[in-house]
């Protein structure tokens, strides 16, 4: 849960310290009562948080409909979809890779090469787009590819090739 993290990052960083610091009233306290205090303001807190992960766990179940709710075809469809995509996509480029290799009269006229060209770029980003959903879109940012397809559609763009 992602509140669990956010609850441990503020209780290390001593901000319920703080907060209990800057009440009035709080320095009449015993520093029993203080870490009681603490330990209410922590546990409202995990409290709210757990209230809206459910209030948003419930939209999701009303907007969506439950896995149980739904026909065993739609279920079905819906384990089949991803998979299918990412592997057509990465199929469909070393497919066309192969063929360009091997036959380069597929490419011997410009205009060839430019349906080529842009059929390379579509199955490029088809597969920026799966890469993204497999391995989240922090990993696709530090590795350089997004620089490098910015870089490529700039050089594009400018001409330059």
């Amino acid at each position: 849960m992602w509140w669990k993290k956010v609850l441990d990052v503020l209780v290390g960083a001593g901000f319920f310290e703080k907060v209990l610091d800057k009440l009035p009233g709080v320095e009449k306290m015993s520093e029993g009562e203080k870490a009681q205090f603490q330990l209410a303001m922590q546990q409202a807190v995990t409290d709210a948080a757990i209230s809206q992960e459910k209030q948003l766990q419930d939209f999701f179940i009303a907007y969506e409909g439950s896995a149980v709710d739904m026909p065993r075809f739609v279920q079905i469809m819906r384990g089949i979809i991803r998979p299918a995509i990412t592997l057509s996509s990465f199929y469909g480029l070393l497919l066309l890779m192969l063929i360009l290799i091997y036959d380069p009269t597929l490419w011997a006229t410009p205009l060839q090469q430019e349906m080529v060209g842009r059929l390379l770029n579509i199955l490029y980003v088809v597969n920026l787009i799966v890469l993204t959903f497999w391995f989240g879109e922090k990993i696709i940012r530090k590795s350089g590819i997004l620089e490098i397809f910015n870089k490529k559609v700039q050089d594009k763009d400018n001409g330059q090739e």
